[in-house]
């Protein structure tokens, strides 16, 4: 027996967009929901679907549920184009139950996620391609085709409790893509469960069941997770619960503990929660109904604007409308303690010999003739108590008077008599645990006996029934869980009315948690500063490589004392390994472990400063704060195109910037992307030559795709080599300069290899120039002239173009030692300050960058990995350089941080 909690979960699925997937072809979703035990994985059971007709191609198959897989599978769409939006538009209602236990609000749920995918036809694809009708043809023949291609695992907290959450479902790799969907769950009733007992059932072949079987379980599909033999399910446990008196108020032993405390508690700790939750629904209602539906729009949809108060009835009146029955249980029934903790085999005997006893007198026992009372109820009447679903009796008919009108159906205990006690006493004296069992056993005969001698008529008495009671609480529950499921169901209405509104709104929410989270990561320090050039202070990136490692001790040791704060959604890593074997154990995404620590420098200039003036010295300056702080980022509207140019580095390719390209598109799904291909054969030529290259191709592409006035802002993001050809091209592209918006170089050695280059690249670098003869290489080392004043980079130095951006950043890591740290950043170091021979030259580069540059706030960014690792690409610094293409939790806070940038 169990007591069960009853969760309904929406999964609202609003479209499916095609972000970056290599082929065309045939799509499908498949979802599920579950959590897991020690034993078992439980199944969510999707039970109800809506959805609405869309466009054919987008439609080839109708979306369907699977009982045996307690799956729910979406239709069959065609993507055909780049960008592509299939409507998708289901909401699916889930019902699942979770043991009642302590912290059991606090469960965890999954969503999986598979997408599947098919090859097209291939023997006519023109034909089908152009017909829809065509293309069902063919998916009758291919719907044994599809394959599994890729499995995302979402972890959802605080579920049980009335929560509304966006669950941002991406996928990666060859098949980029984004699934729009929002999930809600609740607790939203309690039942009393019959014990599911399971002997080693055979499947069809005769075999025993093996990890992975499922089976139904009150509804619900259950998978096993371990083998049976090794599960050892028949646990030594003292005693479990008949009723739900039982369960409410006898111990571990099967005793009765009942008090007037006992009774609040238990009342309190069931209504509350259901309270709770019906506030967390009705403020989640009254959020969504506010901002998503319009004045008139209120007037005129089926479901109220503003849901009712929760009303209680209270325990008192479901009591008394049970002492006004005229088939008031005559006598409480103390249900058997079957076995007592340290019995062997020879005592358990006896107790069961001594449970079949008759009174003193040999005749029947009071309880012994109820019991036989009890068993003259039919099968369908004695189901109304422990049975599954019969919390719906109420509202199939049976009102709550005649439900309290069943007999408990007990198994009843005689009076032990001198020799059970005696047998008791010689086989355990010395053990205290027995001892204390013995008196809690009498204390059970005594209550039994007052409440025989003072009649069971009285009210008093009735709050010392515990079935009575138990009863009562139960009555208590079931009204209050129809106020909650009215309430549910309105929210679904309202969900099914303006989804995609309620997505907004859920998009928000999670965006600012998600900032919050990245935030924690992100270390500020505000800079206000005459000129640009100068660096905050000496050694920036020593210093800030000790505090990285001081910090994630920090964060460590909170996480150990604290735990970690877990978003309402985190996704659930599977290694190869774990998907290949088939194991249930999963570990999140660590946040911690893959995201970076970011040292953000905020410069502002002010002329009136003729020195630079620290984060201290400015917490009290509002101005300041409104300029760099992230939540008083204001984004300034604008009408057309923004267009993002993103250009690899040195012997790159388009590829290299693709997953920042996919992660920039998903928070901006409405700006255009060029990936720049134009150097992809000749990374080793001139820097000039390979920036008027960028510059054709940049003009190609916006008569292209945003001819006229069609583009507003033109932002650049260059990788290393990148970020000085992206600078190299912006004289030719003077044209455009009003809709210049950002620019980003992600470790860049604007000022080259002068100083602060570790000896083994330097090595590298001068055998690369020698043997591969190239001219780039030369240039970043500056050797192409022998005068410094007429090298590649000092000119580059010298072009116009950086004053045209209104947003700049400088991102740099003191790890990666491909380009030197002070070079990325575009900042004197002290060893030019100290280098009589190529100083100034160093120093006038750095001043003909920063002299005219217009932006409110220059921002310089050192990123510091947490690479484990020691190898040949660690020591040299590569490492570091190639995670700033390959870390996705930088890119996401790179787009969290900067709003105003990626807006």
């Amino acid at each position: 027996m169990s007591f069960r909690g009853i969760a309904e979960f929406i999964l609202h699925l609003e479209h499916f967009r095609n972000i970056d997937l290599f082929q065309q072809g045939m799509y499908f979703l498949k979802f599920q929901i579950f959590n897991e035990d020690d034993e078992k994985v439980i199944y969510s059971k999707d039970y109800e679907s809506r959805n609405k007709d869309k466009a054919n191609f987008h439609r080839l198959q109708e979306p369907s549920t699977y009982d045996e897989q307690a799956c729910y599978m979406t239709k069959i769409f065609f993507i055909r184009y780049a960008d592509e939006i299939v409507q998708i538009r289901d909401i699916i209602k889930y019902r699942t139950e979770v043991d009642v236990k302590p912290g059991y609000l606090q469960t965890e749920f999954f969503l999986k996620v598979e997408l599947f995918y098919c090859l097209p036809p291939q023997h006519n694809f023109q034909q089908i391609v152009n017909s829809a009708e065509l293309m069902k043809e063919e998916l009758r023949n291919s719907a044994d085709k599809f394959k599994l291609v890729q499995t995302k695992i979402y972890q959802i907290n605080n579920l049980l409790s009335g929560l509304s959450t966006l669950i941002p479902i991406s996928f990666d790799r060859e098949f980029t893509s984004l699934c729009v969907s929002t999930l809600h769950g609740s607790i939203i009733d309690f039942r009393f469960r019959a014990s599911n007992m399971r002997g080693k059932i055979k499947s069809a072949t005769g075999q025993e069941h093996q990890e992975g079987d499922t089976f139904m379980e009150n509804g619900i599909l259950v998978e096993q997770k371990y083998l049976e033999q090794d599960l050892q399910i028949q646990r030594k446990k003292d005693w479990t619960p008949n009723n739900i008196g039982e369960f409410f108020f006898f111990d571990e032993f099967g005793f009765l503990s009942i008090t007037d405390k006992k009774v609040e508690e238990t009342y309190a700790d069931y209504t509350e929660t259901l309270s709770q939750i019906y506030q967390n629904l009705k403020d989640n209602y009254l959020k969504f109904s506010s901002k998503c539906l319009s004045n008139q729009e209120q007037l005129e949809v089926d479901f109220p604007r503003i849901p009712k108060e929760l009303e209680y009835k209270g325990l008192d009146s479901f009591i008394e409308s049970e002492l006004k029955s005229q088939f008031r249980r005559p006598q409480i029934e103390i249900k058997k303690a079957q076995p007592i903790k340290n019995f062997n085999s020879d005592d358990q005997s006896i107790i069961e010999e001594q449970s079949q006893l008759f009174s003193p007198g040999n005749q029947p026992s009071r309880y012994q003739n109820n019991q036989d009372q009890a068993s003259s109820f039919n099968d369908e009447e004695r189901a109304c108590f422990g049975s599954p679903g019969s919390s719906h009796q109420y509202q199939d008919g049976i009102n709550e008077e005649e439900e309290c009108k069943r007999p408990q159906n007990s198994i009843t205990l005689p009076k032990p008599n001198e020799k059970t006690n005696k047998h008791f006493k010689s086989k355990s004296s010395s053990n205290n645990e027995f001892q204390s069992t013995l008196d809690r056993f009498k204390e059970n005969e005594d209550f039994i006996l007052s409440i025989e001698g003072s009649g069971s008529n009285s009210s008093k008495n009735a709050f010392k029934d515990p079935y009575k009671v138990g009863n009562a609480i139960i009555m208590e529950i079931n009204s209050l869980a129809g106020q909650l499921f009215e309430l549910s169901n309105n929210m679904s209405k309202l969900l099914m009315h303006k989804p995609k509104k309620i997505y907004k709104v859920l998009l928000d929410e999670y965006q600012k948690k998600l900032e919050d989270k990245y935030g924690e990561n992100i270390l500020r320090h505000v800079i206000k500063t005459k000129d640009f050039s100068f660096p905050s202070e000496d050694f920036t990136g020593q210093l800030n490589d000790i505090v990285a490692k001081k910090t994630r001790q920090m964060i460590q040791m909170h996480q150990e004392f604290a735990g970690p704060s877990n978003m309402d959604v985190e996704e659930v890593k599977i290694t190869e390994e774990q998907q290949a074997n088939g194991k249930k154990k999963r570990k999140k995404r660590n946040m911690e472990k893959y995201a970076p620590l970011i040292f953000e420098e905020c410069y502002i200039k002010d002329k009136n400063f003729d020195r630079i003036q620290n984060t201290f010295e400015l917490h009290n300056d509002e101005k300041v704060k409104e300029k760099v702080h992230p939540n008083n980022a204001k984004q300034a509207s604008y009408s057309g195109q923004h267009l993002f140019v993103m250009c690899h580095g040195f012997q790159g390719s388009s590829f290299d910037m693709r997953i920042f390209k996919n992660i920039i598109s998903i928070a901006l799904p409405e700006c255009l992307f060029l990936c720049s291909i134009a150097n992809e054969q000749d990374t080793e030529g001139s820097i000039p030559d390979m920036g008027y290259r960028l510059a054709q191709e940049v003009h190609q592409y916006i008569r292209e795709s945003c001819p006229g006035k069609n583009l507003a802002r033109l932002t650049f993001i260059g990788h290393s080599l990148g970020g000085l050809i992206i600078r190299a091209a912006l004289p030719h592209l003077e044209k455009f300069k009003d809709q210049f918006h950002g620019y980003l170089s992600l470790c860049s050695p604007h000022l080259g290899y002068m100083y602060k280059s570790s000896k083994l690249f330097n090595a590298g670098l001068w055998v690369l120039k020698k043997w591969r003869k190239s001219q780039c290489l030369s240039q970043l080392s500056m050797t192409d002239s022998k005068e410094l004043e007429k090298t590649t980079l000092f000119e580059l130095s010298k072009l116009k173009g950086f004053e045209w951006f209104k947003h700049i950043i400088l991102v740099s890591s003191f790890q990666d030692q491909y380009a030197p740290f002070d070079s990325a950043r575009i900042q004197i170091c002290s060893d030019a300050a100290k280098d009589i021979a190529k100083g100034n030259i160093y120093i006038q580069m750095v001043n003909n960058l920063m002299r005219d540059v217009k932006a409110d706030v220059l921002y310089r960014l050192d990123v510091n990995f947490q690479i484990q690792e020691t190898n040949l690409d660690s020591l040299i610094g590569r490492t570091a350089h190639i995670l700033f293409l390959e870390n996705e939790e930088l890119m996401k806070m790179f787009v969290s941080r900067f709003k105003d940038f990626f807006s």
